[in-house]
């Protein structure tokens, strides 16, 4: 009998190899033919059909293999009815044919599988998200029913109600997030880097860089809260109106972008270390005070003849400060995590913060300017901003505070890049 194989060029290198060891070991007594077609065929279909219908044709043999992946041509069967003895292979292509059925599943089944590991890591990943968004967005919901109802039943118009509630959800918040944008910022740098130290297992390394992150948030994100509290009617009038509530309730308002800002560090390295469970308990416990103590703290402000607006900030302040103290807890009975340089280090940031807060807010009785007026009030903020900056960053390198807690020699190439190199911190 005489075989003849008719074969993609792609191939040659397996299948001569094959013939060898057939020849050699005089596996078969058949005569078989080999002919090689150029590889690439497939990219023009028509020549890829005249190739193969022309060369069977010439072919005069008992037996014909077609060594061709049935995937190359979409009529591949159909031109190929006409040939009786043609032996050809099932549906596939040409790295199907070299693989073969049972590598091919193998292959397929690892993939599937790695898949379904990959599917579960992003539901890992993902559900925390899923769930702290729900309740953030439940608890939001209860709190601006909870704070309208409260506000209409102490006698504010609805035009007052609607206002205030307006500030605290999208008005108000809009402002605090230059406050809120350094912890974003943050958060996306903080979380490889809390993740190498959690799967090494070096809790050293965590928890000094927990321990620099919260001072780094808490260095960066005071004066600006204190600014904002102390210019909230000027920046106010600036980015609005000129309205009695609103400067009145952004001043307030701010110190909740600080809290905020810490507990999403918190939450976002409870999350880099697999810590679910305390990240939903940090916030549970967090929308669960702020949510109980609405009600009662606007009536007491209100009985004072203080704004009750200022019980509802003051409650969502208390709800941040429960989540951070929680969250903080969850790390410190795990890994038992030292705060005591965070401690200090906020201690001591104080200083420069009040030194600034005082200096301010003297000035301001002296200063000309109208905070009613957007022109005037422009001039204010950039005054109080150089001033307040200039007094809170030298008083605190006075104090060596962001040479503790970014290091002297990164202090200096900022500084070095500040001033074109003309001045330096000494290194101690």
């Amino acid at each position: 009998m005489k075989i003849f194989i008719l074969s993609c060029g792609v191939f040659e290198p397996e299948l001569n190899i094959i013939l060898k060891e057939i020849n050699d070991d005089k596996l078969f007594n058949e005569d078989i033919e080999v002919k090689y077609l150029p590889f690439g065929l497939h990219t023009n279909l028509e020549k890829l059909k005249y190739e193969i219908t022309s060369n069977l044709d010439n072919i005069k043999s008992d037996k014909i293999i077609l060594l061709y992946g049935s995937k190359c041509h979409y009529m591949f069967h159909e031109f190929l009815k006409d040939y009786p003895n043609l032996i050809t292979f099932k549906d596939s292509n040409c790295i199907d044919l070299i693989v073969g059925d049972e590598k091919k599943y193998n292959d397929d089944k690892e993939s599937i599988e790695k898949l379904k590991e990959i599917i579960k890591k992003i539901a890992i990943y993902a559900v925390p998200a899923i769930v702290l968004n729900l309740i953030s967005s439940i608890y939001s919901f209860t709190d601006m029913v909870i704070i309208l109802r409260v506000l209409d039943h102490l006698g504010y118009s609805a035009h007052d109600v609607e206002f205030i509630t307006s500030v605290i959800s999208t008005w108000g918040s809009k402002i605090c997030m230059i406050v809120n944008s350094i912890a974003m910022g943050m958060t996306v740098t903080l979380i490889p880097s809390i993740v190498s130290a959690h799967a090494t297992s070096n809790w050293k390394d965590l928890n000094e860089k927990l321990n620099k992150s919260l001072q780094i948030i808490i260095y960066v994100s005071l004066p600006m809260t204190i600014g904002l509290s102390i210019l909230a009617t000027p920046v106010w009038t600036v980015f609005y109106n000129i309205n009695h509530y609103g400067g009145d309730i952004l001043k307030i308002m701010v110190f909740n972008a600080l809290v905020g800002n810490i507990s999403l560090v918190v939450s976002t390295a409870l999350q880099s270390c697999n810590k679910f469970k305390a990240v939903y308990l940090t916030n549970i416990f967090g929308c669960l005070f702020n949510a109980a103590l609405d009600m009662p703290l606007m009536i007491i402000c209100n009985h004072f003849g203080i704004g009750a607006y200022y019980g509802a900030v003051l409650a969502s302040f208390i709800g941040y400060s429960v989540s951070i103290y929680v969250g903080l807890k969850a790390f410190n009975g795990v890994h038992k995590i030292n705060y005591k340089d965070t401690f200090i280090t906020v201690f001591k940031t104080l200083v420069p913060a009040l030194v600034m807060t005082s200096v301010l807010l003297v000035l301001n009785n002296f200063l000309p300017f109208n905070v009613y007026s957007r022109t005037s009030s422009v001039k204010l903020i950039v005054v109080d901003a150089v001033i307040g900056a200039f007094i809170y960053i030298g008083l605190s390198i006075w104090m060596k505070i962001p040479q503790h807690i970014f290091g002297t020699k990164e202090i200096n190439k900022i500084i070095k890049k500040l001033t074109f190199g003309k001045f330096q911190i000494k290194e101690s």
